[in-house]
Protein backbone atom coordinates (compact mmCIF):
# COMPACT_ATOMS: atom_id res chain seq x y z
CA UNK A 1 0.00 0.00 0.00
CA UNK A 2 1.19 3.48 -0.87
CA UNK A 3 1.03 4.85 2.70
CA UNK A 4 2.55 1.80 4.43
CA UNK A 5 6.00 3.40 4.98
CA UNK A 6 4.46 6.51 6.55
CA UNK A 7 2.15 4.47 8.78
CA UNK A 8 5.10 2.26 9.76
CA UNK A 9 7.16 5.34 10.68
CA UNK A 10 4.51 6.78 13.00
CA UNK A 11 3.62 3.38 14.44
CA UNK A 12 7.29 2.98 15.36
CA UNK A 13 7.40 6.49 16.86
CA UNK A 14 4.44 5.48 19.04
CA UNK A 15 6.05 2.13 19.96
CA UNK A 16 3.31 0.13 18.23
CA UNK A 17 4.95 -1.16 15.02
CA UNK A 18 3.22 -4.52 15.41
CA UNK A 19 -0.10 -2.73 14.78
CA UNK A 20 0.87 -1.29 11.38
CA UNK A 21 -1.50 -3.65 9.57
CA UNK A 22 -4.36 -2.68 11.90
CA UNK A 23 -3.64 0.99 11.26
CA UNK A 24 -3.63 0.42 7.50
CA UNK A 25 -6.96 -1.41 7.79
CA UNK A 26 -8.38 1.50 9.81
CA UNK A 27 -7.20 3.87 7.09
CA UNK A 28 -8.92 1.75 4.45
CA UNK A 29 -12.24 1.87 6.31
CA UNK A 30 -11.93 5.57 7.14
CA UNK A 31 -11.10 6.85 3.67
CA UNK A 32 -10.10 4.11 1.28
CA UNK A 33 -6.87 6.09 0.99
CA UNK A 34 -8.70 8.79 -0.95
CA UNK A 35 -9.39 11.68 1.44
CA UNK A 36 -6.94 14.33 2.61
CA UNK A 37 -7.62 13.53 6.30
CA UNK A 38 -6.84 9.96 5.39
CA UNK A 39 -7.34 8.49 8.86
CA UNK A 40 -10.18 10.87 9.74
CA UNK A 41 -8.16 11.72 12.86
CA UNK A 42 -8.57 15.49 13.09
CA UNK A 43 -11.47 15.15 15.54
CA UNK A 44 -9.34 13.09 17.92
CA UNK A 45 -6.93 16.04 18.07
CA UNK A 46 -9.75 18.46 18.88
CA UNK A 47 -9.64 19.96 15.39
CA UNK A 48 -12.46 20.48 12.90
CA UNK A 49 -13.26 17.39 10.84
CA UNK A 50 -11.20 16.87 7.70
CA UNK A 51 -8.68 19.55 8.66
CA UNK A 52 -5.46 17.49 8.51
CA UNK A 53 -3.29 16.76 5.49
CA UNK A 54 -2.30 13.15 4.74
CA UNK A 55 0.89 12.83 6.80
CA UNK A 56 -0.49 14.83 9.73
CA UNK A 57 -3.60 12.66 9.66
CA UNK A 58 -1.49 9.50 9.76
CA UNK A 59 0.65 10.87 12.60
CA UNK A 60 -2.46 11.79 14.62
CA UNK A 61 -4.24 8.53 13.81
CA UNK A 62 -1.25 6.51 15.01
CA UNK A 63 -0.90 8.63 18.15
CA UNK A 64 -4.61 8.28 18.92
CA UNK A 65 -4.60 4.53 18.32
CA UNK A 66 -1.57 4.18 20.61
CA UNK A 67 -3.50 6.08 23.31
CA UNK A 68 -6.50 3.78 22.84
CA UNK A 69 -4.25 0.74 22.95
CA UNK A 70 -2.70 1.80 26.27
CA UNK A 71 -6.08 2.61 27.78
CA UNK A 72 -7.67 -0.56 26.43
CA UNK A 73 -4.90 -2.76 27.76
CA UNK A 74 -5.11 -1.07 31.17
CA UNK A 75 -8.83 -1.95 31.24
CA UNK A 76 -8.26 -5.50 29.92
CA UNK A 77 -10.18 -4.78 26.72
CA UNK A 78 -9.51 -6.92 23.67
CA UNK A 79 -8.18 -5.60 20.36
CA UNK A 80 -11.60 -5.53 18.73
CA UNK A 81 -12.84 -3.18 21.48
CA UNK A 82 -9.82 -0.96 20.88
CA UNK A 83 -10.48 -0.89 17.14
CA UNK A 84 -14.15 -0.04 17.77
CA UNK A 85 -13.03 2.76 20.09
CA UNK A 86 -11.15 4.39 17.20
CA UNK A 87 -14.61 5.10 15.80
CA UNK A 88 -16.63 5.58 19.01
CA UNK A 89 -14.05 7.32 21.16
CA UNK A 90 -12.26 6.16 24.29
CA UNK A 91 -15.48 6.13 26.31
CA UNK A 92 -16.33 2.88 24.57
CA UNK A 93 -13.40 1.24 26.36
CA UNK A 94 -14.81 2.24 29.75
CA UNK A 95 -18.18 0.87 28.66
CA UNK A 96 -16.68 -2.37 27.31
CA UNK A 97 -14.67 -2.88 30.50
CA UNK A 98 -17.97 -3.16 32.40
CA UNK A 99 -18.69 -6.20 30.19
CA UNK A 100 -15.32 -7.93 30.70
CA UNK A 101 -13.67 -5.99 27.86
CA UNK A 102 -14.68 -8.56 25.26
CA UNK A 103 -15.99 -7.19 21.98
CA UNK A 104 -19.24 -8.41 20.54
CA UNK A 105 -21.54 -7.10 17.85
CA UNK A 106 -24.23 -6.77 20.50
CA UNK A 107 -21.97 -4.67 22.75
CA UNK A 108 -21.11 -2.26 19.92
CA UNK A 109 -24.76 -2.02 18.93
CA UNK A 110 -25.97 -1.40 22.50
CA UNK A 111 -23.42 1.38 23.03
CA UNK A 112 -24.48 3.11 19.81
CA UNK A 113 -28.15 2.72 20.71
CA UNK A 114 -27.56 4.35 24.11
CA UNK A 115 -25.42 7.16 22.69
CA UNK A 116 -27.88 7.93 19.87
CA UNK A 117 -30.98 7.78 22.03
CA UNK A 118 -32.17 4.98 19.77
CA UNK A 119 -32.13 7.13 16.63
CA UNK A 120 -31.19 5.31 13.45
CA UNK A 121 -29.96 6.32 10.00
CA UNK A 122 -29.92 4.52 6.69
CA UNK A 123 -26.62 2.73 6.07
CA UNK A 124 -26.22 0.99 2.74
CA UNK A 125 -23.02 -0.89 3.55
CA UNK A 126 -23.38 -4.51 2.34
CA UNK A 127 -22.73 -5.85 5.85
CA UNK A 128 -25.57 -3.76 7.27
CA UNK A 129 -27.92 -4.57 4.42
CA UNK A 130 -27.31 -8.29 4.91
CA UNK A 131 -27.73 -8.16 8.69
CA UNK A 132 -30.54 -5.69 9.25
CA UNK A 133 -31.76 -4.32 5.94
CA UNK A 134 -29.41 -1.32 5.90
CA UNK A 135 -29.39 0.85 9.01
CA UNK A 136 -27.16 1.78 11.93
CA UNK A 137 -27.63 3.87 15.03
CA UNK A 138 -26.95 7.58 14.57
CA UNK A 139 -23.75 7.43 16.61
CA UNK A 140 -20.50 6.25 15.13
CA UNK A 141 -20.60 2.99 13.23
CA UNK A 142 -21.59 -0.14 15.13
CA UNK A 143 -20.08 -2.25 12.33
CA UNK A 144 -16.69 -0.54 12.53
CA UNK A 145 -14.49 -3.21 14.15
CA UNK A 146 -15.86 -5.85 11.80
CA UNK A 147 -15.33 -3.60 8.78
CA UNK A 148 -11.70 -3.07 9.80
CA UNK A 149 -11.16 -6.77 10.40
CA UNK A 150 -12.20 -7.53 6.82
CA UNK A 151 -8.81 -6.13 5.80
CA UNK A 152 -6.77 -8.15 8.29
CA UNK A 153 -5.40 -11.65 7.91
CA UNK A 154 -6.00 -13.62 11.09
Amino acid sequence: MYYQPVVQKYAEQNSIPEYTDVLLAIMQVESGGKLTDIMQSSGSAGLPNDSLEEESSIRQGCTYFAHLLRKGKSLDCDLDCIIQAYNYGSGFLDYAAKFNGVYSTELAEKFAEEQSGGNTVQYDNPMAVKENGGWRYAYGNMFYARLVKQYLIE
